[in-house]
């Protein structure tokens, strides 16, 4: 069975798309049939392996715009320039009603996140394969995860889908997911009809402004989707890592990347710009206050989170590219 894949891409991450592309297009198991670009300019690409086409999805083609994003938050008092964060995750939700003539089942893939060996992304049953992803609670070096989810993503679904709740103590974010389009639309009916409101009105509705990244459109859907089609969905592990760094700061993100795509054990790796990450750190009540801490007074706000089988672990890294501290467990 095919998939389409989507790739949204904001100006800031275009001379990572590439990769990306390259490394969805070699190693993923499951048939492609096309892969769309969703961005607001048409970028410039080279033919892919296999000889993949690529179409451009324009953001003109959804029902709101990035200003109306960011209005919406300045209306309501936000104090963070976190427009582009929630519309790219509202983006990503309306691929089904925007983007004519997709397949019914398509996998959204960040456009900073590169796959490096052969995965699936359909079981040979035809269920999505959905990453468990990083935990609820970030504790290094456990797999012994609090039962009891208190997490401002799991609140916000809470409040924008009637019913949600948690299935697992994690949260289903590794940057990429495949949505199948009847689940995806039940979802944003269900919210449709609590709030009396268009979907992305509501989801902007439930946010809270207090906190820098309040919600989660993979959060959303993983759980969603497994607490109601269970037997469609199957989960796993992936082996990944991932560079978050300021987006200030590229050169040391992007030296660390280099090296986690040359190691040749991970499935993927990632490298990830926030804007204001001083201030997202600051409000991420789900880092331990003491990890917390020793993130803030690193060297410089770059990091390496790595992934293997629900396990954590965290480096901050250091202008020079070495390793600064190596937080211990927390867990």
């Amino acid at each position: 069975m095919p998939i389409d894949v989507v790739v949204p891409v904001a100006p800031k991450d275009f001379s990572k798309l590439p990769s990306c592309l390259r490394g969805i297009a070699r190693h993923s198991r499951t048939i492609i049939r096309r892969i769309y670009v969703l961005s607001q300019q048409a970028p410039v690409l080279e033919p892919l392996p296999g000889a993949i086409p690529v179409h451009h999805a324009p953001e003109s083609w959804f029902p709101f715009t990035k200003q109306d994003i960011s209005q919406t938050l300045e209306a309501r008092g936000c104090p963070y320039p976190s427009g582009a964060w929630y519309y790219q995750q509202l983006l990503k939700l309306y691929v089904f009603r925007a983007i004519p003539g997709l397949l019914p089942e398509v996998l959204i893939l960040d456009s900073d996140y590169v796959f490096l060996q052969d995965v699936p992304f359909l079981s040979e049953d035809g269920r999505s394969l959905l990453a468990l992803g990083y935990p609820f609670t970030w504790l290094l070096g456990t797999r012994q995860y609090p039962s009891t989810v208190e997490h401002v993503h799991a609140e916000f679904a809470r409040r924008f889908v009637p019913g949600w709740s948690p299935q697992h103590p994690f949260s289903g974010m590794q940057h990429h997911m495949l949505f199948q389009a009847d689940i995806l639309e039940e979802l944003l009916s269900l919210a449709e009809q609590a709030h009396e409101l268009p979907a992305w009105r509501a989801f902007m509705k439930e946010v809270t402004v207090e906190k820098w990244n309040a919600a989660s459109e993979y959060v959303l859907y993983h759980h969603f989707a497994l607490g109601r089609h269970p037997g469609r969905v199957a989960l796993r592990h992936l082996r990944a890592s991932d560079i978050i760094h300021d987006s200030d700061d590229t050169r040391g993100g992007l030296e660390h990347f280099d090296r986690l795509m040359a190691r040749g054990d991970l499935q993927a790796a990632g490298c990830h710009a926030f804007l204001g990450l001083r201030e997202r750190l600051e409000t991420m009540d789900y880092i331990p206050p003491q990890l917390r801490t020793r993130m803030l007074s690193a060297g410089s706000l770059v990091y390496a989170l790595h992934l293997e089988e629900g396990l954590l672990q965290l480096e901050c890294m250091d202008l020079e590219g070495s390793n600064a501290t190596r937080p211990p467990p927390t867990g």
